[in-house]
């Protein structure tokens, strides 16, 4: 996919002021009126309860995004069965006990001027569950993510299948919700129907385009039955798997015309990748560059007449605005993008642009914590999961105004100082360095990691804002400085310090530190001692052949394997690139001693 394009790109020749008219135009879909045409894309949050049953803390969370200003939430994605669930923590939408807390999330996000819709799904072959059940599947193709234990469904479980998603879209009625997407994404059972991977059947559901449409065709038919005519019904759609011999993008624009055509949706929205191969597509971290798939709902637009979302590393209202001048797209989902900022409608409304805390698309909260089983979370916005203490507008001014000196202009510091100006607390904060952000400039410097810098720039610009902060850059705080202010309290955000151990130094070693500020020389041998497995160590054996030239690494790590505690969404990008360079890995390899 090339190297990554840095998100400002986007506001290159574009008046910060510019209104977003498009954006914030409503469009009406089977009579339902959105009011701008921002989507809050459905996605595992991991807030259900082991009763597969939804909680305040997930009500909450939809709420959040309604008062911030989106237009259109598609809640899920929900399982339609117990055997439809990835995990027992997927909310089992066929249950009738969910309709009460579905009916509270209708009414909260209504009373926020936005619309809902539930998104419906199987899981099939993909299976995140310990120990695993059998895996419902078109064919015994095992689905490579999950396991071993897959099942060729038979007529009896193809029914059930169908009935599940008919209860579930009863339900979804029942609770006031406006619409249902079905899902034939990047995982599930109706997409592998549709799989040449995995659809190996020679019976009616298999063998033909026209059977391995047929299951979806089945499920959309009785959840329009079920929905009536006042409900909106469309799809989730992996426009592409990208695997070596699954389907690609004219097969999936050849299945939406077909549903089109026998007036089955009423609105499509574009996903890619599946959860084994491709399956950096489906959620794509810092590497993969900002609008990577718009040319799939370009392409889609230009075949169908029914409403086109649009998905994939859309963070910022402008490039938004763009992709829909451009024709590209009807409506503009996001999914981390808002779990990171629910206010960025409001704040594009009113101009607010620079004002907007972007995703940057690390994986580590949302996507590293929901695979665990572990409740969705965000590195820059601490209110996600806590939407009804922490959320939009709980924050109270302090009763006492204090005067507070804050030591370290690093993430800590800013953030600290940040909340608490906001609380009304004067503040002082020093940083040494020329610059804030801490070791965020050293972060961004390594390959592909640029977008960290949008952390700091997001913190700094709030400081900055703010009357009652007071920068003081380029100067070390002193006791005396400190003493001499007579403040309320200090707090020391000096955060770590860089770290050699005694038996490994020599006159030619140094710390990370000083490899990523160019302080120290490089020869053309270097060897790196990993003992974390982290992003720290890796990100070093890509920055060094990446600015000097003829370096061999050698990476010794006592882990299986380097960066083994890197999120696996950008561990695939991040080998890929580094077996392309001059590095060899030691694994279970530890450095005790080193000599001149």
């Amino acid at each position: 996919l090339g190297r990554k394009t840095a998100t400002r790109r986007w506001v290159d020749g574009m008046a910060a002021e510019r209104t977003f008219q498009r954006l914030f135009s409503p469009i009406v879909v089977r009579g339902h009126r959105l009011r701008n045409r921002i989507v809050f894309l459905p996605h595992y949050t991991a807030f259900g309860g082991r009763d597969s049953l939804p909680t305040e803390r997930e009500i909450y969370y939809y709420a959040e995004r309604a008062r911030g200003g989106v237009g259109l939430i598609i809640a899920g994605n929900y399982a339609v069965s117990r055997s439809g669930q990835m995990h027992c923590t997927f909310v089992n939408a066929s249950d009738e006990q969910v309709i009460p807390s579905f009916s509270r999330t209708a009414e909260l996000v209504h009373g926020h001027g936005a619309k809902i819709f539930g998104q419906i799904t199987h899981a099939g072959p993909t299976k995140m569950e310990k120990p695993q059940p059998d895996l419902w599947a078109p064919s015994q193709i095992v689905e490579g993510s999950s396991g071993t234990h897959t099942v060729e469904v038979g007529p009896g479980e193809i029914e059930e299948v169908i009935d599940s998603f008919r209860r579930s879209a009863e339900n979804l009625k029942a609770s006031g919700f406006d619409g249902i997407e079905v899902k034939a994404g990047h995982d599930g059972i109706l997409r592998a129907f549709l799989s040449p991977h995995y659809n190996k059947r020679d019976d009616e559901y298999g063998g033909t385009f026209e059977n391995s449409l047929r299951l979806l065709k089945e499920v959309l038919r009785v959840v329009r039955e079920a929905a009536g005519e006042e409900m909106v019904v469309g799809i989730r759609m992996c426009m592409d798997e990208f695997e070596e011999d699954g389907y690609k993008l004219d097969f999936a624009l050849r299945v939406v015309k077909a549903l089109e055509a026998a007036a089955l949706i009423d609105y499509v929205s574009v996903d890619a990748g599946t959860t084994w191969l491709s399956y950096i597509l489906q959620i794509p971290p810092m590497a993969i560059p900002l609008g990577f798939a718009e040319y799939m709902s370009a392409e889609l637009k230009r075949e169908v007449k029914v409403p086109v979302i649009a998905f994939g590393r859309i963070n910022d209202p402008i490039q938004a605005e763009q992709i829909l001048e451009n024709g590209n797209a009807d409506l503009i989902g996001m999914a981390r993008q808002l779990i990171c900022d629910p206010d960025m409608p409001s704040k594009a409304l009113r101009g607010d642009v620079d004002g907007i805390r972007k995703c940057i698309a690390c994986e580590d909260g949302c996507c590293g914590q929901a695979v665990q089983f572990q409740p969705v979370s965000c590195i820059q916005n601490p209110a996600v999961g806590k939407e009804k203490d922490l959320g939009i507008g709980t924050l109270r001014p302090a009763e006492r105004k204090k005067r507070i000196v804050v030591v370290g202009g690093g993430v800590a510091g800013m953030k600290f100082s940040e909340i608490a100006a906001k609380r009304g607390h004067k503040i002082v904060l020093f940083e040494k360095g020329a610059v804030l952000g801490g070791q965020l400039n050293l972060v961004k410097k390594i390959p592909f990691r640029n977008e960290f810098s949008e952390v700091s720039r997001y913190l700094e610009f709030q400081l900055r804002g703010l009357p009652n902060v007071e920068l003081h850059l380029s100067e070390e705080a002193t006791v005396e400085k400190i003493t001499g202010m007579r403040p309320d309290a200090v707090v020391v955000a000096t955060g770590s310090t860089r770290y050699v151990p005694e038996e490994l130094r020599t006159s030619k070693s140094c710390s990370s530190w000083e490899v990523l500020t160019d302080s120290v020389p490089i020869g053309r041998n270097v060897v790196i001692h990993d003992k974390l497995a982290k992003d720290e160590g890796i990100g070093v054996a890509e920055y060094l052949p990446e600015y000097y030239e003829e370096v061999s690494i050698r990476f010794f790590t006592p882990a299986a394997y380097p960066g083994m505690d890197v999120h696996f969404l950008n561990q695939d990008v991040l080998f890929r690139r580094l077996f392309s360079k001059r590095v060899v890995f030691y694994p279970f390899y530890d450095i005790l001693e080193a000599s001149e």
